[in-house]
Parts: structure tokens; C-alpha cells; sequence
């Protein structure tokens, strides 16, 4: 499943969930936005089977991209001050998608908005890079699939592939 946006069509900034923040990761906090994404990723049950691949990626790419030029990550701050989410983008990767990690959410702040605030928070960094259509890819029936992706005019294509890319990717 391929996802493709029109970033300067996006629309306003949609508001924040009550008490929640949203800013730039710093390059510190590099550890905790894995964990976040990995923990993410395993509450999908889509993701289940490809789980020691996607910790393998996850790690890779923010160890390798957090803090560089060309790529940007934003994270959800809860009330509590605790990081509830995550995104990395990046201009140009490997996969030709320009998603890093996907929108990803600790499970105990799904369904409140931050997934979708965190979507508008993405493509609007991906705009501000220069990047006129962000790409993403995701699986079919996944939870981004299913309630995230599909904001903002996002235009869906099925039966995709998904580029292959090695384990040890680097981006370009």
C-alpha cells in the first residue's frame, strides 16, 4: 500500500489533543524515539511477524538520520511531559518513500488525535524541505492504513511493493 500527499495542500493545523505539544526531537532523545516506535509498531497486529526486521530498521534509521540535514523528527509530548508519539521524515531514502518510522503512537495515546497531528506535523516538515508529494508506504490493514493515512487527501494505491532495501540501509 503507497500513500502519496500534496504537501503544500494540507490544510490548516488541525488542534493539538488537550495538554498534548508537538516540537522537533532533540538528537538526545534518540533512544527513546526508537523505543516509542518499536512499541508502536508491536501493539498493531499487522506488524507482528515483522517485528525483528522492523527493530533492526527502526534503530538504523533514527540512530542514522535524527539530527541530519535532509531529515526532520517530530515528537507528541503528553500532559505528563512523557513522549507519547513519534515521526521521522527524510527527503530522500533508499525505499523512495519519505517516511522514516511511519506515524507511531504509544497505545496508550491511540484514538486521542496525536497520530493525526503528528501526520499534519510530518508533511508540513516535508514541505518546508521541499518535498512537493511525501510518500509512505504501509500494509494493508495496518492501523495506519486504516485511520491514519487517509487524512489530509492523501491519494492510496494498492498493490504496491514495497522497494527492498537492505536491513543495513543508509539514507542517500
Amino acid at each position: 500500500m503507497r500513500y502519496r500527499w500534496e504537501s503544500a495542500a494540507i490544510g490548516p493545523t488541525p488542534p493539538a489533543p488537550e495538554g498534548f505539544s508537538f516540537r522537533d526531537a532533540a538528537a538526545d532523545e534518540a533512544t527513546r524515539v526508537t523505543e516509542i516506535a518499536i512499541l508502536a509498531y508491536a501493539s498493531d497486529p499487522t506488524w507482528q511477524e515483522m517485528m525483528p526486521g522492523i527493530r533492526i530498521r527502526m534503530t538504523g534509521r533514527i540512530a542514522q538520520n535524527l539530527g541530519q540535514a535532509g531529515s526532520r523528527f517530530v515528537v507528541a509530548v503528553a500532559p505528563s511531559g512523557e513522549l507519547a508519539g513519534c515521526s521521522g521524515v527524510v527527503v530522500d531514502h533508499p525505499s523512495g518513500q519519505n517516511f522514516l518510522t511511519g506515524i507511531c503512537v504509544l497505545p496508550e495515546y491511540q484514538r486521542r488525535g496525536v497520530g493525526r497531528r503528528l501526520l499534519w506535523e510530518s508533511l508540513s516538515r516535508l514541505h518546508e524541505l521541499g518535498v512537493p508529494h511525501p510518500l509512505v508506504y504501509t500494509e494493508l490493514g495496518s492501523i495506519a492504513d486504516s485511520f491514519i493515512y487517509p487524512l489530509f487527501s492523501s491519494s492510496r494505491e494498492e498493490g504496491v511493493v514495497y522497494p527492498a532495501v537492505s536491513l543495513g540501509e543508509t539514507s542517500q
